[in-house]
């Protein structure tokens, strides 16, 4: 700083020139300059020290502390799942009932009884010593009351195929289960649809009779004895079964055709009573 000054005067000294010696207060004041000026580089540096001894402080604090927390991961991984079952939590079992037998009292109504102890197999039923039971004999005098004729399902060949009519069955196997149930309408029902499906009139005519003696509500083998007895020839029993069905179904599916048949019938009935008021009247004039 002293130097700096000198220079700046003797720069404004003439060339030439003797310079004027410095002052003491000159000499003074610029070596107190001096004094400042290596005071605050001094304390510059130490600043910069500090601060450099604290970012490397933080920065070791954070490398050591991911080596500390990766370490405690890998152990905490590394740890045997025996270890973790050990450290959770074990549920209390609670006590089991005592499921011994215990023996019943006595009673006036049923003797006393010890049950046996269960066993892990399975107890074998020893072979009965004592006398058969005698069969119950049927009340004969308890009156049949007979199926109501619905589309019959029976076994050994008598059911149809998914999707088939009812009709559509083995006719054999069919007869040969309604001689062990006599009393199956349905199943005579049946039978009359197989038989009127395959031509058969006077079979399904038949069997249509069995099935309105055995329910009289069967409207449908009312038809079928219809269609059969006019065949067989015998319009009056024809139409009458007609009447029957209407009387049952007003509004069956074969309403249309049954009340075609009875109302030919009715004007063919009164044609023969025209024919004789009109001689009648004819001879009376």
């Amino acid at each position: 700083m002293a130097e700096q000054v000198e220079d700046v005067v003797g720069a404004q000294i003439p060339a030439g020139a003797d310079k004027p010696p410095l002052s003491d207060e000159v000499r003074a004041s610029m070596a107190a300059v001096q004094k400042a000026r290596a005071t605050a580089l001094a304390s510059a540096r130490r600043a910069t020290v500090r601060t450099r001894a604290w970012f490397g402080a933080m920065v070791g604090t954070v490398a050591l502390g991911s080596i500390v927390f990766g370490l405690a991961g890998g152990r905490q991984v590394a740890t045997p799942a025996a270890a973790v079952a050990a450290s959770l939590p074990v549920a209390s079992t609670p006590p089991v009932a005592n499921t011994s037998p215990v023996a019943l009292p006595p009673s006036p109504l049923m003797p006393a009884v010890t049950p046996e102890p269960k066993s892990a197999e399975p107890a074998v039923a020893a072979p009965s010593t004592g006398a058969a039971e005698a069969p119950v004999a049927a009340d004969v005098s308890t009156p049949t009351v007979p199926t109501r004729a619905v589309p019959s399902r029976n076994a050994a060949g008598c059911t149809p195929a998914a999707g088939q009519p009812r009709w559509r069955v083995d006719i054999d196997a069919c007869a040969k289960i309604f001689e062990n149930r006599p009393n199956d309408a349905a199943l005579a029902l049946t039978i009359a649809h197989a038989h009127h499906a395959k031509g058969h009139l006077a079979q399904s005519g038949e069997w249509a009779r069995r099935a309105i003696a055995l329910d009289s509500q069967a409207a449908e083998a009312f038809i079928i004895l219809a269609r059969a007895e006019a065949r067989a020839g015998h319009p009056a029993a024809s139409v009458q079964a007609y009447r029957s069905y209407l009387g049952l179904v007003p509004r069956g599916w074969h309403a249309p055709e049954a009340r075609a048949v009875v109302r030919r019938s009715d004007e063919h009935a009164r044609k023969p009573s025209r024919v004789q008021s009109a001689s009648s009247d004819a001879e009376g004039s």
